[in-house]
Parts: structure tokens; C-alpha cells; sequence
């Protein structure tokens, strides 16, 4: 397969969980058949928790989620819970070469998962936030805590993830198919993803309590690092470090993007 230099593109369309994560799929399954990148910005409406494919589904209250309004869904890709409420979130479909193949281990692309995580960087730089990489690191937060952290994807730093002076600004998650890596991510554009804290079970409020502090410690979001612009010109600049990353961006509305991807029911994603 003849990987194209190009990224097919699209911002939105805003829809509950299920349908994002369908779109998602659906991108990963067309990155196949077409050797095209695929990839968009958008958010979730209502705002949603979505579950790493491996997490259990009473990792998170459900009857507190349907006070708050909040949507409730499981991603294709790896990781852990993420409130996407108050952020921008991207995702990427990237075919795999036979290079690509022999080159990456396990599940899991670092090499892919870098390309992203420059192009992010860039946007930023764009939008002159001081955001930088974790690097190689690994890092928990409190790690002495009792705390159920373990369920949240912002309670960890991997390697590669964009930070500002060690606080989680993006987090990502990936899949990686036999031919094509999926990946997802939440930019934080405010502090909203703090809730998370309120949505799990078993926990006193005290505990949560605590949780929500750590949580503020090992995070920041763009307006907290001192982002004064609107989200149109975050988006411009997300765009501007995808097409530096990934190559020229074909730019389509979200109808000539949804008819350009595989039927819902096709074929499944070969593992890896």
C-alpha cells in the first residue's frame, strides 16, 4: 500500500460519545482501504466520559453522570478515563507502511505517537504557550496515595505527552491495528476536566476531594498557562502542526468527510 503524503481533514461534527467513537473507527478503516491519513478536531455534546477500551464500565458512577448530563462512552484505543468537558479533541488515523510494521513494538506506535505530540507542540509554540515534552519520563500522581487514580487518564504522564513544566496539558491514547494506528487526544482548554473527581464510585468526599487538588496540581489548561485567544485560532494553529507533521491538509466539510469514510458495518480492523 502507497502511504500518501497528505492528511484528509475535518473539523467536527460534534456528537454524543457513540457516534465519535464510530467516526473514529470508521476513519481507522479508511486510512486501510485508502493509504490516506485521516484525522479532525472536534467535541463531544453532551459532554462525555469515554473509558479505555480495556477499562471496566464500574470504573465510573453512572447515576452521577447522569446528574452532571454527562454522556457516557468506550474508545476503540487504549488508556484510561477522560472527561472531555471544557476541552478540544483531536484524532488521527495513520496507515501503516510495511517500514512502519517492522519498526514498531507491541501495541503500541512510540514513533506515531511522537509525530502527534510534535505537531501539537507546534500549534502551540504558534500560539506562543511554553509547552514542552515529558520526554521518556514516566511519572503517577501521589504516588503514596490510596487514591483510585489508576482509572484517569490525567493522573499520569507517559512519554512524549505535552506538558508545561511537568503538568499534563494533552492527553493520548492509541490503538494500533495490524495496518493502521488510531490515536486520540484531549487538549485542555479549561479546568471542567477537574469533575472527573465527582464521577467515581466508592470514594468519600473527602477523598475526592483530594483527588481533585492532585488532579489540579499534575494538570493545566490553556487558559490557566495564559491563553487569551479564541478557539478558532487554536484550531488554526492545531493545523498548522498537523500539516508540518503529517503533510498538506485536504480540508472538507463534514459531510464530504463523512461520505468519503467506510460503512459503519464493514469489515473489522485487523489486530495487531
Amino acid at each position: 500500500m502507497e502511504i500518501q503524503n497528505s492528511v484528509v481533514w475535518t473539523i467536527g461534527p460534534d456528537d454524543i460519545g457513540e457516534r465519535q467513537m464510530e467516526i473514529d473507527s470508521r476513519m481507522a478503516k479508511t486510512a486501510v482501504a485508502t493509504g490516506k491519513v485521516f484525522a479532525r478536531l472536534y467535541h463531544f455534546t453532551p459532554p462525555c466520559i469515554s473509558l479505555g477500551h480495556f477499562q471496566r464500565d464500574d470504573e465510573i458512577d453512572a447515576d452521577r453522570c447522569w446528574k452532571h448530563g454527562i454522556d457516557i462512552t468506550r474508545r476503540p484505543t487504549g488508556g484510561r478515563a477522560v472527561l472531555h468537558k471544557g476541552d478540544l479533541v483531536y484524532s488521527i488515523a495513520v496507515p501503516l507502511s510495511q517500514s512502519d510494521q517492522q519498526n514498531s513494538r507491541g501495541l503500541f506506535h512510540v514513533g506515531i505517537y511522537n509525530r502527534v505530540s510534535d505537531a501539537l507542540l507546534h500549534g502551540m509554540h504558534i500560539l506562543r504557550i511554553r509547552a514542552g515534552s515529558t520526554g521518556n519520563a514516566y511519572r503517577e500522581i501521589d504516588p503514596d496515595s490510596r487514591m483510585p487514580r489508576s482509572r484517569l487518564c490525567f493522573s499520569t504522564s507517559t512519554q512524549h505527552e505535552v506538558q508545561i513544566d511537568g503538568r499534563k496539558l494533552v492527553g493520548g491514547a492509541q490503538h494500533k491495528y495490524k495496518d493502521v494506528v488510531l490515536q486520540h487526544g484531549s487538549i485542555l482548554t479549561s479546568d471542567e476536566h477537574l469533575l472527573l473527581a465527582d464521577l467515581l464510585p466508592g470514594i468519600s468526599n473527602a477523598e475526592r476531594d483530594r483527588l481533585r487538588n492532585s488532579l489540579k496540581k499534575q494538570t493545566i489548561s490553556l487558559v490557566e498557562a495564559g491563553y487569551k485567544g479564541d478557539e478558532a485560532e487554536l484550531i488554526s494553529a492545531m493545523e498548522k502542526g498537523f500539516e508540518q507533521k503529517f503533510g498538506k491538509l485536504e480540508r472538507l466539510s463534514n459531510e464530504e468527510f463523512l461520505r468519503q469514510l467506510t460503512p459503519v458495518h464493514s469489515e473489522r480492523l485487523v489486530e495487531a
